[in-house]
């Protein structure tokens, strides 16, 4: 119903253990399991962080400056 298909993946440069993943055949990737996903949404929430610490850096060294709305 899916689409996917469910294989065997060596985990590690040895090749000592193996993982079941279930692999997207369209897209041609695996699915990301649940820690990829968590480790994932913490390094876009770091960057996030970063990128509005700049942000803030520039708009307090009055970089940038929001255009006023009258009329």
């Amino acid at each position: 119903m899916l689409g996917l298909e469910l294989r065997v993946k060596e985990r590690g440069s040895g090749g000592d253990s193996r993982e079941l993943r279930f692999f997207d055949p369209i897209a041609g990737e695996d699915q990301r399991t649940h820690a990829e996903e968590r480790e994932g949404r913490i390094r876009a929430e770091r960057e996030l962080a970063m990128l509005r610490a700049r942000l803030a850096k520039r708009l307090g060294a009055g970089g940038w400056s929001a255009p006023s709305g009258g009329t």
